[in-house]
């Protein structure tokens, strides 16, 4: 396949792209860093003899036009693109904060994604998967992380009208409603439950490019810990500390 992976530097980005290299998939990955880029695309090359293109982009100053061409030059029409760009300030999102933090979570996790998304969707073919990366943020209202967990129910969102209004132009449309995962993002954080580490969930999402499933929990026992949340009443689950 062709891939394009949009927040491929970090966490379950860069393990997407080890995971596609690995395979043999043709890549073009997009994030901020240019040395991270380089330096992935160098040691992909060297490790799975496989080439990677690369964007240095940032997601709060998007450029539509050069990411177009890049798309174009490196890959032509993609068959996957994966959407895993994802922003949290958790020692902050707990209430009013400098509207700066506010604007960056909101662009790289939901704005920037949708604008990258609506500017594709007009050349690929009919046989192109996108996946997107959720979180379980989405099941019920937060008390704390409150815009990530708002950025990322949007973003569910968005991916299940894209799969709705485009179900005769894109052969599959996912987005991953994702637990806690061994990243940067929960360093030295008190955990309820285990976390995935982003190597495992690299390797479900690719096996499942293709299977037309709207939205996957990752790993499947949150379907069950949602199914919980969800039956509670208001006037318990309020009393959570989630």
């Amino acid at each position: 396949m062709k891939c394009l992976v949009i927040g491929a530097s970090a966490g379950l980005g860069r393990a997407v792209t080890e995971e596609l290299a690995a395979r043999g998939h043709k890549l073009s990955i997009v994030s901020s860093d240019e040395s991270d880029l380089a330096s992935i695309a160098k040691d992909l090359k060297l490790r799975h003899s496989t080439k990677v293109s690369y964007l240095a982009m940032d997601l709060t100053q998007i450029n539509i036009k050069s990411f177009l061409r890049f798309v174009e030059k490196s890959l032509g029409s993609p068959d996957a693109i994966f959407c895993i760009a994802g922003y949290s300030k958790m020692d902050l999102d707990k209430g009013p904060m400098d509207h700066r933090f506010i604007d960056k979570i909101i662009n790289t996790n939901l704005s920037a994604p949708i604008k990258l998304v609506y500017s594709l969707i007009p050349r690929v073919k009919k046989n192109t998967h996108f996946v997107f990366a959720g979180s379980v943020s989405a099941i019920r209202p937060r008390k704390s992380n409150i815009v990530y967990s708002s950025s990322k129910v949007a973003l569910e969102n968005f991916s299940q009208c894209i799969r709705h209004a485009y179900a005769n132009k894109i052969s599959s449309v996912c987005c991953y409603r994702i637990g806690y995962m061994q990243t940067s993002m929960l360093f030295d954080q008190k955990l309820m439950l285990p976390a995935i580490q982003p190597m495992d969930a690299a390797r479900r999402i690719i096996e499942n490019i293709g299977k037309k499933r709207g939205v996957v929990y990752l790993p499947r026992w949150w379907r069950i810990i949602s199914i919980i949340l969800n039956a509670l009443p208001w006037f318990i689950y309020k009393r959570l500390n989630i």
